[in-house]
């Protein structure tokens, strides 16, 4: 994402879109089979990827959704 995105005159937009970068850059939620969505980096963060998913709906972004090896 780039950086003028991030900044600029709305800090609660600027911070939410900091936040989706963030996720994303870390390879976004991975989806276990029972549904769940967390962060790739730690599956075990259940509400950290669901926050992530509203704040991606908020900004008007697709979010980065893997599907967990079976």
């Amino acid at each position: 994402m780039a950086k003028s995105e991030t900044e600029g005159p709305d800090p609660v937009r600027a911070a939410l879109l900091e936040f989706i970068g963030d996720v994303n850059a870390a390879g976004g939620l991975v989806r276990s089979s029972n549904g769940d969505v967390a962060p790739v980096g730690d599956p075990s963060w259940l509400d950290l990827g669901s926050t992530y998913l509203r704040a991606c709906e908020a900004a008007g972004r697709d979010p980065i959704i893997n599907e967990e090896d079976e």
